[in-house]
């Protein structure tokens, strides 16, 4: 009777614990599946939000395919309407300026090639008014599971304003230094130049010391800068 009564208590525990492991479980997957359906519902706003707080280009690239989507700048920071035309990576490789187009292809294709993670580069990009801006990008490279990269998402910076005034900068401090230079010359032309004067002088002086024969040789000795008599 007791063993039975043990074990008919026994049994009854393991249910118990068993409906609470259930209900823990349950609970569990309630919270995930919450998480998930929040996450996917502030995800597009999260992600528009950063967009548009950053007032850059967004650019992805499907490496495979060469179609190209622009989730944002287009037409804010580059001026150009969507359309099928600008879906492609040709359209980003015929903006770019013709001095910069080389060497930026040629960096992008070794990054691609090599297992690097991000690219950042900077060039001239043609707005849709006509005029140049200098743009920095700095991009994320997708790779699968291989390593082989499959997408190329890039965020274009307008660093135009910077550039000027990095240019001017460069400008003043190059006039400077030259200045700088004008300035040592003309002090060292003044050094050699009073030297000179300082002999012609004593040169004049023992002219005149040796006698009137030497004088009429004097009248006509010059000295710099003076007409003579």
């Amino acid at each position: 009777m007791r063993a039975t009564t043990a074990t008919h208590i026994q049994t009854r525990r393991q249910r118990k614990a068993a409906r609470k492991n259930s209900h823990l479980c349950n609970s569990n997957e309630n919270q995930r599946q919450t998480s998930r359906k929040t996450a996917a519902t502030k995800s597009p706003d999260h992600y528009q939000l950063v967009a548009r707080a950053t007032k850059d280009a967004i650019r992805d690239w499907d490496l495979a395919s060469g179609a190209l989507t622009w989730p944002q700048g287009l037409h804010s920071l580059l001026g150009y309407s969507s359309s099928a035309s600008r879906q492609t990576i040709a359209f980003w490789q015929h903006q770019i300026h013709r001095d910069d187009r080389s060497r930026i292809a040629a960096s992008i294709r070794e990054a691609i090639k090599s297992r690097a993670e991000h690219w950042s580069g900077e060039y001239r990009f043609r707005h849709a008014k006509g005029h140049y801006l200098q743009l920095l990008e700095r991009a994320l490279l997708v790779r699968d599971k291989n390593g082989r990269a499959v997408r190329f998402v890039g965020v274009l910076m307008d660093v135009t304003a910077r550039k000027q005034l990095r240019d001017q900068l460069s400008h003043s401090q190059k006039m400077e230094a030259f200045g700088q230079l004008a300035g040592g010359v003309a002090h060292d032309f003044n050094n050699f130049l009073t030297a000179i004067l300082g002999y012609s002088d004593l040169l004049v002086a023992e002219i005149l010391a040796a006698g009137p024969a030497q004088n009429i040789s004097a009248k006509f000795a010059v000295r710099p800068g003076e007409q003579p008599h």
